[in-house]
């Protein structure tokens, strides 16, 4: 894939320093600010609507083992004594809404907002000692204006920003010139590579791939055999710096907050084993997790999903596809959300009782990125 290929954010691709402010764990910081009592204990941010998952965590409670995603009883497990908050999403997005402002109005069309909490600034027209005063300077003001500590850095690609604000966590900051500095993350476990959470780790592990630098030694077909081919591809990549900045234009552009990614779909096809319609609304459900968690992996949320089943009849193969799409500005990423729309408003328009199904497929389309948490409300 070549940056030349999308022309028409060709202009948005920069080779040069680019900025990255983060602040560290949002939704508990918040808490912490506001009820100073937490800041001396164990304690986590939760949502009570979605099955009591923890959302966000301090570091004290992450020095632990206790982190977001992990479900409250198995947090409970390993803290008896852990402080859990209830989530206030309108006074996050308060935050969140007061940190755009200040970033906006300091870096203007520059800034890429990447989460609720999140983005990155091109300053591809700075030098890197000037960027990363530029960087500091945005930082102090930021938390002065909202009491919250932020974490930042200064690299020439956006991954190599995320891998250096993860590093230099919580509050810090770190300036990283050259992609060949990417050794320093040689040590680290493969899981600290932003982008492989721990099921693709121990994939990796079967082939001896245990650290970040036993990925940048590891030969393309080994990392493809390892991982999906398009994943493995990207890791043999980013590993290899501005020589292949053409396979990963995202890594160099910093879209401006008003311009949509121009990504095209996220989707999964899946056999048909039984021809009943419960084990084939079973299948989708499997497919809905799976195109779900690739959307949260890439922080993805879409507005039209399609449906799609071949029919397999004397021979012949047909493929029928139904499409739904919400109204914008309402965007989807949820589990819940792609079941709701596959089998409550699509399923019945496509399957067709006594002919066989092969298989089916799951996309979602109508992307933009960075949206999921800024939808709190």
């Amino acid at each position: 894939m070549k940056a030349t290929a999308f022309p028409k954010y060709a202009k948005y691709i920069t080779h040069g320093p680019k900025g990255h402010i983060d602040i560290d764990s949002f939704f508990i910081s918040v808490e912490m600010r506001d009820r100073p009592e937490l800041t001396k204990v164990p304690c986590a941010t939760y949502d009570s609507r979605r099955g009591t998952p923890i959302t966000s965590a301090n570091y004290l409670a992450k020095s632990l083992g206790i982190d977001s995603a992990m479900r409250v009883e198995d947090a409970r497990k390993i803290c008896p004594d852990l402080w859990l908050v209830e989530e206030r999403p309108e006074e996050y997005k308060k935050v969140s809404d007061k940190f755009f402002t200040i970033i906006k109005r300091r870096a203007g069309d520059r800034v890429e907002l990447y989460s609720a909490d999140e983005a990155f600034v091109d300053l591809s027209k700075h030098s890197y000692e000037k960027a990363a005063d530029w960087t500091r300077e945005l930082i102090k003001e930021l938390e002065d204006e909202l009491r919250v500590p932020i974490s930042g850095s200064v690299a020439p690609t956006k991954w190599l920003n995320k891998m250096m604000t993860n590093y230099v966590k919580p509050h810090g900051f770190d300036v990283l010139k050259s992609e060949a500095d990417v050794k320093l993350f040689y040590p680290l476990k493969v899981e600290k590579f932003h982008g492989i959470k721990e099921k693709t780790g121990k994939k990796l592990r079967k082939f001896d791939i245990e650290t970040i630098g036993d990925i940048a030694n590891a030969p393309l077909t080994t990392l493809t055999a390892a991982c999906r081919k398009t994943f493995g591809k990207m890791l043999y990549y980013r590993m290899r710096g501005d020589k292949y900045s053409s396979y990963l234009p995202w890594d160099y552009m910093v879209i401006p907050w008003y311009v949509e990614i121009p990504a095209t779909t996220i989707g999964n096809t899946i056999k048909i084993e039984f021809q009943y319609p419960e084990h084939i609304k079973g299948r989708i459900r499997v497919l809905c997790s799976k195109v779900s968690k690739r959307m949260e992996e890439g922080r993805y949320d879409g507005r039209t999903l399609t449906l799609g089943m071949r029919f397999e009849e004397d021979g012949n193969l047909k493929w029928v596809e139904k499409s739904k799409s919400l109204p914008a500005p309402r965007y989807f990423h949820e589990k819940e959300m792609l079941e709701l729309l596959a089998l409550k408003d699509l399923f019945d328009k496509i399957y067709i009782p006594k002919k066989r199904v092969g298989r089916v497929g799951l996309r979602v389309s109508n992307l933009v990125r960075g949206w999921s948490q800024l939808r709190l409300l």
